[in-house]
């Protein structure tokens, strides 16, 4: 075993101790011609591929952060929570930006008129859009046309984007309205 800046290590390679300055205790970096920096496998059928641990408790402390020239990409907070896009996450995943879960997408953007709003929407058969414009109005949409729209002062439109009563049904049929 080999140790740095420990001199009982308890492992291959145990770097131990503070450094002497305010600097990183280990630095690795790659080259054009590796695919990584830095490879962690773990060849059993058990165990950790690897493990963070920090001992900080304080919830704006990072246990993992990564990023690049352009900010933070991920960051695990000390208390669970994980930002990705943001390197304060107030719950236990925070987006900034776009996601997609399968196919189910969450949209901050191009919905509405001048994209303003924001929209969930499934791709494929029987896909649909949940959309909410800002703050004027909670409309089911089909991603291009508003089926019916709950408005800020809770009029209720079918067929109409713009309701001027509380359920207001257009249509140019001649029926617009059936109950059975």
């Amino acid at each position: 075993n080999v140790g740095i800046g420990n001199t009982s290590p308890d492992a291959f390679l145990h770097i131990g101790g503070a450094p002497a300055i305010s600097a990183e205790a280990l630095i690795v970096r790659g080259n054009a011609s590796g695919q990584y920096a830095v490879s962690i496998e773990q060849d059993n059928a058990t165990g950790w591929g690897m493990v963070i641990d920090t001992d900080s408790t304080d919830s704006g402390d990072p246990a993992l952060k990564i990023v690049n020239p352009n900010g933070s990409l991920l960051d695990v907070m000390s208390n669970g929570n994980v930002g990705i896009g943001t390197h304060t996450p107030d719950h236990k995943l925070r987006v900034n930006g776009d996601a997609r879960l399968g196919n189910l997408h969450i949209k901050t953007s191009d919905f509405g008129t001048g994209g303003t709003g924001k929209s969930i929407y499934a791709d494929g058969a029987g896909s649909g859009v949940l959309g909410f414009i800002s703050t004027t109005a909670f409309d089911f949409s089909n991603g291009s046309t508003s089926r019916v729209r709950i408005d800020s002062s809770g009029n209720v439109g079918m067929g109409t984007s713009s309701p001027n009563h509380r359920l207001d049904i257009y249509s140019n049929e001649n029926i617009p309205l059936r109950i059975h």
